[in-house]
């Protein structure tokens, strides 16, 4: 029996992804099933190729009244069988469900077991974040990485927030001292990134290749796919890491990593006390970056 499923996630790209063990779960559980997607136009391409995409429809938070309005009445024109809302307040109120599962508050477990949470579920899951990349896209991002180049290591400088970001003499310095563990840099991120990625491509010591602000959401995600590992700021980059399977390391600055690090044993994290991230020091990131790889190369 083929159903329609209604999923509404997140706006920011590091949110979204924590929304798609959900997404992932329905799947398996209806495969037959065809779902309409609300979500935001900076994370679509995420949602792209998930299996059983209908409709895929755009909800941004500057638009008004008149917006939210079309948004609803196009909603309204199809019966689902199965409506999860895990971003908004209203939207369940007006569309057509058998069953409609709502956001739950809880700020004392990760984003990905509260989201899973909303679906009320009696037994427990081992289902993780997930991206689906097309094969010609891989294919096409594996053609220029050197194929010389077999350690990579991406590394994502920026992040939305200023608050969030390590200094990139900083990154330059620790990525000085792990340069017996790869024989490739990749920098990635958005436009926002160009200046700092610039400044440490510059100012490089050792093979650096730099594609932020060259690369769309699925592209970035098959880059670090295909890299050994991931290190940048509490961003989507650390989140699209886990959603791959790459094994990554997070600095935090401000924020709540027991909630918001990106999921997963194969994702890690340094925070200080002060959650000050321009008060976290070289060596100890150095130190705790060089064991897990040190480990991870035996």
């Amino acid at each position: 029996m083929e159903r329609n499923i209604l999923f509404v996630t997140l706006s920011n790209i590091g949110d979204a992804i924590m929304t798609t063990p959900v997404l992932e779960y329905l799947h398996i559980l209806y495969p037959s099933a065809k779902f309409d997607l609300v979500c935001d136009k900076r994370s679509c391409e995420i949602f792209r190729y998930f299996p059983g995409i209908n409709n895929i429809f755009i909800k941004e938070k500057s638009r008004g009244f008149t917006e939210n309005y079309k948004l609803v009445k196009s909603l309204r024109e199809k019966k689902y069988d199965v409506a999860v809302d895990l971003r908004t307040d209203f939207l369940l109120f007006f569309v057509k469900a058998i069953h409609k599962y709502r956001k739950i508050k809880n700020t004392n477990i990760h984003s990905c077991q509260k989201h899973m949470g909303s679906l009320k579920l009696k037994k427990a899951h081992n289902i993780k974040p997930k991206i689906y990349i097309p094969k010609e896209i891989e294919e096409n991002i594996k053609s220029f990485l050197p194929k010389s180049k077999k350690r990579i290591i991406t590394l994502g400088l920026g992040s939305n927030d200023n608050e969030k970001i390590w200094p990139t003499h900083n990154y330059l310095k620790l990525l000085f001292l792990l340069k017996k563990h790869f024989d490739l840099v990749v920098l990635v991120g958005d436009k926002n990134d160009d200046k700092i990625s610039a400044y440490f491509e510059k100012n490089a010591k050792f093979k650096t290749l730099n594609l932020s602000g060259k690369l769309n959401i699925l592209e970035t995600s098959a880059v670090i796919k295909n890299s050994n590992f991931f290190i940048g700021n509490d961003s989507g980059l650390g989140h699209i890491s886990s959603a791959v399977e790459t094994s990554s390391f997070t600095i935090f600055g401000k924020g709540n990593p027991k909630i918001y690090k990106p999921y997963g044993a194969k994702s890690y994290f340094y925070q200080n006390i002060e959650k000050d991230i321009n008060l976290i020091k070289v060596n100890i990131i150095y130190k705790k970056i060089n064991k897990i790889l040190s480990i991870k190369n035996q």
